[in-house]
């Protein structure tokens, strides 16, 4: 059992402790999918406040605001590995959060980019080349590795029942 399990499931229990039914529980789950997907916002609103409030190099700081992102993004990601394949990434729908967050990256990196100054135009370049390829791979990525996932875990599965099948003619 991954780390990533542990977690999740020990705050999946600790939900399901903590509602009166089923209905509740689903609720639960459906508000923290919701401020789930505004986390990136806020993080890239925080990040680019930061890169133009804090002075000099110090506004290479405003990228740790990715760590609350990408660490429970993570944990997330591996706990849903374990036991159900992962979106394919059909982003339709998400377009107007998309912009918001790319709008604000940029704010963010043009924050840093003035703040440190000394010609960071690579900086500038590399976000906004990263933040126009993110739309045409991303899709890419995440069908791949749902694929994987609907292998992987139809692979488990078939193992689970040829044990189970050799079990009972055991017995």
């Amino acid at each position: 059992m991954s780390i990533f399990t542990t977690i999740g499931d020990g705050v999946l229990s600790k939900v399901t402790g903590h509602v009166g039914d089923e209905y509740q529980e689903s609720m639960v789950h459906k508000s923290q999918t919701v401020a789930f997907s505004m986390v990136p916002p806020f993080a890239f609103l925080a990040g680019a406040v930061l890169a133009w409030a804090l002075p000099g190099q110090y506004s290479w700081l405003s990228f740790l605001v990715f760590l609350p992102v990408a660490g429970p993004e993570l944990i997330s990601s591996g706990w849903l590995k374990a036991h159900a394949p992962r979106p394919k990434g059909n982003f339709k729908g998400y377009l107007g959060l998309a912009l918001l967050n790319l709008a604000l990256a940029l704010v963010m990196v043009s924050g840093i980019a003035f703040n440190v100054g000394d010609g960071q135009w690579s900086l500038i370049i590399g976000a906004i080349v990263g933040g126009a390829m993110a739309p045409v791979f991303a899709p890419r990525i995440l069908a791949r590795r749902n694929a994987q996932d609907e292998k992987r875990l139809n692979a488990q599965a078939a193992m689970q029942e040829d044990l189970q099948e050799d079990l009972q003619e055991d017995l």
